[in-house]
């Protein structure tokens, strides 16, 4: 049924835009985010959402609730509430009128792939051309490390008698 709406949506909307990315034997990275790229008509509409959508897993998510047309691309971030991509094959985007009207399909791109989050080796250091630069200088010594000299409290009956000394002069 949902693939029956699907033909009867993109049929009612004349394919305007294009998505040119992802297609065929493109891999997503589970984490993102992942490039789209589109091409379109002056006639298309300014802005539209993307959904990602998988029919093997009956799933259909908004993960770029607004995109202009005018740039040819974007990114497309792992659903709201998520932290990666569901991996697995048979996904799909839509470009939709908006992220109120998922039904409303502007463009469908070709299957693609999400890898698995440990697919990826993890980065290989490369030896730099350059030395390291050396490390900083030690920080100057904190107030505590001050020798601590005790202060000088003359005897009250010595105060009395600078008192005294002063108020007679």
């Amino acid at each position: 049924m949902y693939a029956l709406l699907t033909i009867l949506s993109l049929a009612s909307t004349g394919l305007a835009y294009q998505i040119t990315y992802p297609g065929p034997g493109v891999h997503w990275s589970c984490t993102g985010p992942n490039p789209i790229t589109w091409n379109g008509l002056a006639t298309d509409p300014t802005s539209f959402a993307v959904v990602l959508v998988n029919d093997k897993y009956g799933t259909a998510d908004v993960c770029a609730p607004l995109l202009y047309g005018y740039t040819g691309q974007g990114a497309i971030y792992p659903p709201y509430g998520r932290a990666q991509f569901i991996p697995g094959d048979g996904y799909h985007l839509n470009i939709v009128q908006d992220y109120s009207h998922p039904e409303i399909i502007l463009a469908q791109s070709a299957m693609f792939s999400i890898d698995q989050c440990n697919a990826y080796p993890p980065p290989v250091h490369q030896p730099s051309a350059h030395p390291p630069p050396p490390p900083p200088p030690p920080p100057p010594p904190a107030f505590s490390a001050l020798p601590h000299i005790p202060p000088q409290i003359p005897e009250p009956s010595q105060l009395m008698h600078e008192l005294g000394d002063a108020v007679a002069r």
